[in-house]
């Protein structure tokens, strides 16, 4: 998630990429430092969400020939949101 909103961030809000990016391991830090998990634990979890991220950014792009779930939904998604549209404008009288 992290990697995400660096990446993600418009450019006059540069600046706070380092504070974004030094989130993760000041939280994992103090969830060792409060005893509530072992250093183990936080890397696991960092590597679990690593994983399920990547995988959910394939799944959603697609990868090599293969249409992701972005191609493949977005003219059904397109064609819903125009026919609703259309819907709303008849009721409202517009």
């Amino acid at each position: 998630m992290c990697l995400y909103l660096c990446m993600a961030m418009p450019s006059n809000l540069a600046p706070l990429v380092p504070l974004v990016a030094a989130t993760p391991p000041v939280v994992m830090w103090s969830r060792v430092r409060l005893g509530l998990h072992t250093p183990a634990q936080c890397l696991v979890g960092a590597t679990l969400g690593v994983a399920c991220a990547l995988f959910a950014t394939v799944l959603w792009t697609g990868f090599g020939s293969h249409a992701g779930l972005a191609q493949r939904l977005a003219p059904r998604g397109d064609h819903i949101l125009r026919q609703l549209e259309s819907n709303v404008r008849g009721h409202i009288g517009v």
